[in-house]
């Protein structure tokens, strides 16, 4: 998604809300406000600023991440766009 939200996403505000980390896993609740400049999925740019939400999971081996596990509330995303 990450590619996607780069050509149709602009002035991205990432924040994130809670880390934890335990052994090599680092988990990220996170909140991201951006302005809907492009398509989207089929979705015409709506010049909107918009709201994502979602987690992630990383785990670090020799200081790079070597996974991740993400979710993204796509059922607000979808929202926020109008799509629904």
């Amino acid at each position: 998604m990450r590619n996607v939200l780069a050509v149709s996403m602009t002035n991205m505000d990432m924040k994130f809300e809670h880390v934890i980390a335990e052994g090599d896993l680092v988990a990220v609740n996170y909140t991201n406000e951006m302005d809907n400049s492009g398509a989207f999925m089929g979705i015409p740019a709506t010049n909107k600023r918009i709201n994502a939400s979602g987690q992630f999971i990383r785990q670090i081996k020799d200081g790079k991440v070597h996974a991740e596990w993400q979710t993204t509330n796509a059922l607000g995303l979808m929202k926020d766009l109008g799509a629904i």
